[in-house]
């Protein structure tokens, strides 16, 4: 569980530069927001795994698309 705002971290975390804490005000909805990115997230990684495709083979395949071939002639 995070720290909350005021709060110092549990021991053996750092405490340098953090994001400063949102104003009440604006709490509920950027949790909002991500609860709705993640919502997104979870959906598109659903898809992704449904069509059966392994992200090793993703990768390798938009690897090979990028990596010039050679021995070509002009």
């Amino acid at each position: 569980m995070s720290p909350r705002r005021g709060n110092p971290p549990p021991s053996g975390l750092s405490t340098g530069p953090s994001t400063p804490a949102l104003p009440d005000a604006a709490l509920a909805a950027a949790q909002t927001k991500g609860r709705e990115r993640y919502e997104g997230f979870v959906e598109a990684l659903g898809r992704r795994l449904a069509r059966g495709r392994r992200l090793s083979d993703e990768v390798s395949r938009d690897i090979d698309a990028e990596t010039p071939t050679t021995g070509t002639t002009s």
